[in-house]
């Protein structure tokens, strides 16, 4: 093990179950490339769409047909320009 696993490892070290559960879905879906052996055996379909993560993995923020800028003048105003 180098000394940076060795320290890597060390300051998770302590980390509740959650936390350790949320960085390795970041290392996964953001830290590494789609053909690691993390992803050996997923379907290549899944491999090669979007990836999302955390809490909102999966779902729509703006539903189908609505303008976002039709609020431009709404949050100009809350901000003052």
């Amino acid at each position: 093990m180098s000394t940076l696993q060795r320290e890597f490892m060390e300051t998770i070290e302590g980390l509740s179950d959650d936390t350790m559960r949320m960085l390795l879905e970041v290392v996964r879906q953001v830290v590494l490339p789609l053909d690691h052996k993390e992803n050996v055996g997923v379907p290549s379909k899944q491999q090669g769409r979007l990836r999302r993560m955390g809490s909102l993995k999966g779902q729509k923020l703006i539903s189908e047909g609505y303008d976002i800028d039709e609020s431009n003048d709404e949050i100009a105003k809350m901000f003052g320009v």
